[in-house]
């Protein structure tokens, strides 16, 4: 029988801090790839009770410091048991790994657990670009827990058409109301301002009022003020 060797007793010289220090004392080493030439580490954990993802990275991070190593990987390999115990931030971490776009999609989501089924109620839009994900995100839980996970992603607003011209005027109108009022005070000649581009390639042309805009006029010229962002 292989003796079991503890994550701990390979680096001796770090001292976890709590609550790592709880986590780690029992993790073991399942396997482990040593590159003396680039200084890089590779190794494969069991552990008994779940490591969030910020404390994980603290560790690896801290790790790498005290012995002088470029690269160190942790693979940890988790109880099944412990796949609820997952925080929401380390569940959008997967997918944010996968595309970092999706952090937008996933910003207020709901996540909740029904057996082996993980429930994504999104805030809004952003389904499609998250359904990209999931493969991957469901091996990586395979991987980590051993469980074949279902991912059910569910859209809060899928707005199209004139719905979301609605919702854009409305949203609009209510930025409006937002904007603080001029104070009464006398007018002055505004100062004049140099025509050259402030950000861009400075272009020639006739402007166009906003409030003569339709689809079918292709490219044109408006100009305007910024008052408010």
């Amino acid at each position: 029988m292989n003796k079991t060797v503890l994550f701990l007793n390979m680096f001796p010289d770090y001292q976890p801090p709590e609550p790592l220090l709880g986590m780690l004392s029992q993790a073991a080493i399942t396997a482990a790839d040593i590159d003396p030439e680039t200084r890089s580490v590779t190794v494969a954990l069991s552990c008994e009770t779940y490591i969030p993802y910020t404390l994980l990275s603290k560790a690896t991070e801290d790790i790498a410091a005290c012995y002088g190593l470029r690269n160190l990987t942790l693979e940890p390999v988790y109880p099944a048991s412990q796949l609820h115990v997952m925080d929401p931030e380390d569940l959008m971490q997967l997918f944010v790994s996968v595309n970092s776009m999706t952090r937008g999609s996933l910003a207020g989501a709901k996540w909740t657990w029904e057996g082996e089924t993980l429930h994504i109620d999104l805030t809004a839009n952003g389904k499609d670009i998250l359904l990209e994900c999931v493969p991957a995100v469901r091996r990586k839980l395979l991987e980590q827990f051993g469980v074949q996970v279902e991912i059910d992603i569910k859209a809060g607003q899928n707005l199209e058409g004139k719905a979301l011209f609605e919702a854009m005027d409305a949203m609009r109108a209510s930025l409006m109301t937002s904007i603080p009022t001029a104070s009464a005070a006398p007018k002055k000649e505004a100062a004049p301002v140099d025509n050259g581009a402030i950000y861009g390639k400075p272009f020639k042309g006739k402007t166009v009022p906003m409030k003569d805009m339709s689809l079918d006029m292709g490219i044109i010229i408006v100009e305007g003020r910024v008052f408010a962002v």
